[in-house]
C-alpha cells in the first residue's frame, strides 16, 4: 500500500500531472490559487514538491536558463509512476467513502 497523500499533496499533484512540461513552481501556485480561491504562498509550494519529490512521487530537473527569468533556470517538475498510482489510490478511497454520503449538500443548509 502507497503512503496516503494528504489534501494538499493530491492537489499539487494533479496539477502537475495537468500542467504537463510547465510544471514549476509558479504556475503550479497559479493554478493552485484559482481553483480553491486561497492564496498560497511559493514557500507552503515548494516544500510540497520537495516532499513529493522526497517520496518518489515527483522527479525534478533544471530548465535551459530562460531570458525571461533574467538568465535563471526553472525547476521543472514530473510526476513518477509511483505519484500516478498515489492519485489512483487516493481517488479510489475518496470514491469508497462517498458513496455512502446522501444528500450532503441538502443537510447543511
Amino acid at each position: 500500500m502507497t503512503n496516503l497523500l494528504t489534501q494538499t499533496e493530491e492537489m499539487i499533484l494533479v496539477t502537475v500531472w495537468s500542467i504537463e512540461n510547465s510544471a514549476y513552481c509558479v504556475p503550479i501556485r497559479d493554478h493552485l490559487n484559482t481553483l480553491s480561491k486561497k492564496k498560497w504562498s511559493l514557500g507552503a509550494v515548494y516544500d510540497s514538491l520537495e516532499r513529493l519529490e522526497r517520496k518518489g512521487y515527483l522527479v525534478s530537473r533544471m530548465s535551459e536558463p530562460s531570458g525571461e527569468r533574467g538568465g535563471r533556470s526553472k525547476r521543472l517538475y514530473k510526476m513518477t509512476a509511483a505519484g500516478k498510482q498515489a492519485l489512483v489510490q487516493i481517488r479510489r478511497i475518496q470514491e469508497t467513502l462517498w458513496m455512502g454520503i446522501k444528500n450532503l449538500e441538502k443537510e447543511s443548509r
